[in-house]
């Protein structure tokens, strides 16, 4: 479509230098408002800021007593259940707005 669309202002000028079109005489775009992603964006990011708060909070009161094994896989479980959280509410919004 683009393509043929400069294909036919450049045989309109007929051996005058190109010009490319601007963006507007080629296609416009029309955002939809409702089916952007704020709920998600919002909630994705304050499930980091959770998150992040969680590990400041074990770090500095609980882990001493728990070995660096323990400690990696409470971080690893931690990002993996947060992930998988954040990934689902993007799955479902993905979902709903293809409907």
């Amino acid at each position: 479509m683009l393509l043929d669309t400069l294909r036919q202002l450049n045989d309109e000028q007929e051996g005058s230098v190109f010009r490319a079109p601007a963006p507007t005489e080629v296609y416009k775009i029309a955002v939809d408002r409702e089916k952007l992603p704020f709920v998600p964006t919002v909630m994705s990011i304050l499930a980091v800021i959770v998150w992040a708060a969680f590990m400041l909070i074990y770090i500095l009161f609980w882990s001493s007593s728990y070995g660096w094994l323990q400690n990696f896989s409470i971080l690893t479980l931690s990002l993996v259940v947060t992930g998988g959280l954040v990934g689902l509410m993007w799955v479902y919004w993905m979902h709903k707005r293809d409907q």
